[in-house]
């Protein structure tokens, strides 16, 4: 097939040929039709040519291209070309320039982790083993506080474990654990637990709610154990560390088992019985679990509201407090989208937070009666 243009000394390809007036001519009445040109060569010589060739089973169909092309059919399709190479290149030029802002569909910026110092002595591991063990234990409640900001915590193996009130003289925050050697579950058990006391603001207030703070705390312990031991799957603190995330998993399990109610049991009955013995001591573990076990799929359910614990210490009484009280307190100091769920854990108890007209007078009449 030829295409001449004429005097135009313009070289172009097949497609361009294509788009004229192209005639078919068949050899026989019957030939089915072909759906495709498979080109055979570009077009060459100084007016330009182009070949292609297609056989049917029996035939053999020639396409021609009309011998005229003229000048009304060729600049239209030409400008028509150029003009939508242009606007391609105007479009990617401009993408290129101003980029998509980000939607909320994208990933927040990561709150960098705070920094995790780990003393030399006494772990009978590699420090820096464990201080990768306790940064990631970290990270799975530290993401859900995103504007959060902590000092440095200064981690000794023994005497705990405990978060101290007093910070060290660099003015890090002190936790204490009572573990070593390679128990990785057990670090990540005892470090979540305390590092929750932190994000609760901890501190000695007379409220005499703390059993509550430990039951968080011990609830904080069992969702860090089950999400470490999905993220361990796939990123572990170091690549062959895969294998033991069921151990964290099993680790979690272990402990929720043993912290079930009786069959028709609820948690408000339960509390009922078990009261006089939280206030007695705020740590007895047997009880937190209970506790903990039971508003753990509220947490796991919704785990953004983790950000509401930082509010359970915000209010400063000078006395005792009911649980009533103490929870009605740190509803308030909540922002308002996190109420609905300090709500639905009171409900658990069957309390009704408290309006502040009404909490403020049964302060006054339990401080009276004092």
């Amino acid at each position: 097939m030829r295409c001449n243009i004429g005097d135009l000394r313009f070289r172009f390809r097949v497609r361009a040929c294509i788009h004229g007036n192209a005639t078919r001519e068949r050899q026989g009445a019957n030939e089915p039709a072909v759906n495709a040109l498979p080109l055979t060569g570009l077009a060459s010589g100084g007016r330009g040519s182009c070949r292609a060739n297609t056989t049917s089973n029996q035939q053999t169909s020639q396409f021609r291209l009309s011998s005229k092309c003229t000048m009304k059919e060729f600049f239209p399709k030409t400008l028509l070309s150029i003009s939508l190479t242009c606007a391609f290149f105007t479009i990617a030029f401009a993408c290129f320039m101003h980029p998509a802002k980000s939607t909320g569909q994208e990933k927040k910026k990561q709150n960098p982790l705070p920094e995790i110092r780990v003393v030399k002595d006494g772990w009978q591991a590699n420090p820096e083993t464990v201080k990768k063990v306790l940064e990631s234990t970290a990270a799975d409640l530290w993401k859900h506080f995103p504007k959060r900001k902590l000092p440095p915590l200064l981690v000794h193996p023994n005497k705990g474990p405990i978060v101290l009130f007093k910070r060290s003289d660099k003015g890090e925050i002190v936790v204490r654990l009572n573990t070593g050697k390679t128990y990785w579950s057990q670090y990540a058990f005892q470090f979540s637990h305390e590092f929750c006391h932190v994000l609760c603001e901890y501190d000695p207030d007379p409220h005499g709610n703390d059993w509550f703070e430990e039951s968080i705390c011990e609830l904080a312990s069992l969702y860090t154990l089950r999400q470490m031991g999905k993220t361990w799957k796939t990123k572990p603190p170091y690549p062959h560390w895969k294998s033991y995330a069921k151990h964290l998993t099993q680790y979690a399990a272990d402990r929720i088992a043993d912290g079930q109610l009786k069959k028709g049991e609820t948690l408000a009955k339960w509390f009922k019985k078990n009261s006089e013995a939280l206030y007695a001591s705020a740590t007895r573990r047997e009880l937190n679990l209970v506790v903990a076990t039971q508003l753990l799929p509220m947490f796991e359910a919704e785990p953004d509201h983790w950000q509401a614990v930082g509010y359970l210490n915000k209010a400063k009484p000078k006395s005792k407090q009911t649980f009533q009280q103490y929870l009605s307190d740190w509803f308030r100091h909540c922002p308002k989208r996190h109420q609905p769920f300090v709500k639905k854990i009171a409900k658990h108890f069957e309390i009704e937070i408290l309006k502040p007209s009404s909490n403020k007078s049964k302060s006054a009449n339990s401080k009276s009666k004092k």
